[in-house]
Order: C-alpha cells, then structure tokens, then sequence
C-alpha cells in the first residue's frame, strides 16, 4: 500500500519501483530452495512460488510447539491494576492481548478466529496457557 501511495503522488510506474522476490534472495539460497524445497530447476522457480511457500512456513507452527513467549508476555503484558472497575481492567487486558499478539506476529498461532479452523482448539489452549 505504501508503494502504491508513493507511486500515485509520484507519478511512477509501480512495476518500476518493485524488486522481484528472486531478486532479492541470496543465490546459495536459491539454489537451496530449488534443490531441497521445490526440487525443480532454480531458473523454473518464480517470485509468486517464493512468497507462497514464506507464507506457509510463517503461517506454521512447528509441531504445534509454542516458543518460549512466556517472559516476552509477561514483561510486555500488563493488567492496569489502577483501573477501579473489575470488568474494565479485564476487558482492557483482553483488548491489550489480542492488540499485543497482532503487534508482534502471534496471529497465526494465538488469534482467536472463528470455530470453523481445524486448528480452533490448539490455538485456544495456547492463548490460555499465556492469559
């Protein structure tokens, strides 16, 4: 979106200000992906291949295991135990949670979503072992 707004008050092409993803990655690592990940040829690979397999191993959580986001929690999460009202400062810390794990990235592993994703269950449990 940024690129985008640039370009419009720019006058700029977008396609010439975007770098290809192939562009960007290192060679060794090109052809690591190529030969152990797509097991194709490096000059088959394209860039929406490349975004599409980042985004399923971000969107992954390795055998279901949380990292170790306990103290990275406790030391960024806070109830405001100033606040009077009970049910205030219990609905703060929830907006707060569910703000926090947007913020840094923890949405595929701990947003609350809907009861239709096969993963509902895991992803409730991990966000209560956290609140």
């Amino acid at each position: 979106e940024a690129i985008e707004e640039r370009c419009r008050i720019s006058q700029e092409p977008v396609a010439s200000v975007l770098r290809s993803v192939r562009a960007s990655v290192k060679p060794k690592l090109l052809d690591y992906l190529a030969r152990y990940v797509f097991r194709q040829d490096r000059d088959t690979i394209g860039d929406q291949e490349i975004m599409d397999k980042i985004k399923e191993r971000v969107a992954e959580v390795m055998n279901w295991y949380i990292p170790d986001i306990f103290d990275f929690f406790k030391t960024h999460l806070r109830m405001d135990l100033k606040e009077q009202d009970v049910e205030a400062r219990v609905a703060k810390y929830f907006v707060d949670f569910d703000q926090f794990i947007e913020e840094h990235g923890f949405a595929s592993m701990l947003a609350a979503g809907g009861t239709d994703r096969p993963d509902y269950r895991d992803r409730m449990k991990n966000r209560c072992k956290l609140i």
